[in-house]
């Protein structure tokens, strides 16, 4: 399974090469290039959805925006402008799981028609619901051999067996579906009846944590490390070496 480190400073997407997360409402402003022309990066681009919906109980990048920022930076690939669907989200915007769900469709089906990189999200919230939506998809003729979103598992699978569950439920009504579990925390990524069944993962874990430091240890100016590339990095490596290896010590005991 590929890891994709998360992150908000656009500007290190040029300097190291690993897998990078990156959401579009990092790049809204952003008038430059983020790494030199020719330079092959693995990256990936979020809608944001979460911080817009929770914020205005809809989506305040358009449609038109997302595909032009697109445009700009070329992302391999980029998500849709999904519509999560925790308990948080349904009342902020009145709707229904199903009808998030159906909005999360339209939006790859009108999205996918004008950009070949955009790429679908399953949403729901019970193994079921990730199951039919998956069947509507295919209903309306969409490639089940794509990479598809995992979404509303980053909220809560730090409490239950929710991103196991779904996954295997997506892959047996539908063996080997290619899925990216977006946000990820670490008690998923060592579980290999979930690793085992993603083939690519995103975190940015590191910066919350980083938060929680009185002082940056790396010798830069921060306060923290909440936008430390050191630290990132190094908590990325530690994350990969126990990833599917159940190496809850090592993890937990990574506070430097």
């Amino acid at each position: 399974m590929k890891f994709m480190l998360g992150c908000h400073q656009p500007n290190w997407l040029g300097i190291v090469n690993i897998p990078w997360f990156v959401s579009v409402m990092r790049l809204l402003e952003r008038k430059g290039r983020m790494f030199p022309v020719g330079l092959d990066v693995d990256w990936c681009m979020d809608s944001g959805g979460f911080s817009q919906i929770l914020q205005h109980g809809r989506y305040s990048v358009s449609e038109s925006q997302y595909l032009d920022i697109i445009e700009r930076f070329g992302p391999p690939v980029a998500f849709c402008q999904d519509w999560m669907c925790e308990s948080v989200m349904l009342e902020k915007t009145g709707l229904t799981v199903r009808e998030h769900q159906e909005r999360t469709t339209a939006s790859y089906l009108s999205m996918s028609y004008h950009c070949g990189v955009v790429r679908p999200v399953l949403q729901g919230w019970t193994p079921a619901d990730y199951v039919r939506h998956a069947h509507e998809y295919a209903s309306a003729g969409v490639d089940m051999g794509q990479l598809f979103g995992l979404g509303t598992v980053c909220s809560r699978n730090g409490s239950d067996d929710a991103p196991m569950l779904i996954v295997m439920a997506l892959h047996e009504a539908f063996p080997g579906i290619r899925l990216h579990g977006f946000g990820l925390k670490t008690n998923a990524l060592w579980n290999t009846a979930v690793t085992s069944r993603l083939e690519s993962a995103d975190s940015m874990a590191w910066s919350s944590r980083g938060r929680r430091m009185k002082l940056c240890q790396w010798g830069c100016k921060s306060q923290s490390c909440a936008n430390c590339m050191e630290y990132a990095l190094l908590w990325r490596k530690h994350v990969v070496n126990g990833i599917g290896q159940h190496d809850r010590k090592s993890i937990l005991e990574f506070e430097i």
